[in-house]
């Protein structure tokens, strides 16, 4: 799989009610070459991330699986 780009980020200090994240983290917006839609997951690990950084898409399969929208996050590599 390519290295993807982070076009932006936030630092979520404090999650919202139901968040199965835990605080803090990173929540980055990712363009991938070919794609129209912007990617956006969180980082997997501690920081920090930068705008430029290479990351690469993660999924979490079989019983590590939500089967929801945080099942696909990112890695800096």
């Amino acid at each position: 799989m390519p290295h993807d780009i982070p076009s932006a980020y936030t630092y979520v200090e404090r999650g919202g009610t139901g968040l199965e994240i835990p605080c803090p983290y990173y929540q980055v917006d990712v363009k991938i070459e070919g794609v129209c839609t912007i990617v956006r997951s969180y980082v997997e690990g501690p920081g920090p991330i930068r705008i430029g950084a290479k990351v690469k898409a993660r999924f979490k399969t079989g019983g590590e699986a939500t089967h929801t929208c945080l099942d696909l996050y990112w890695a800096v590599e």
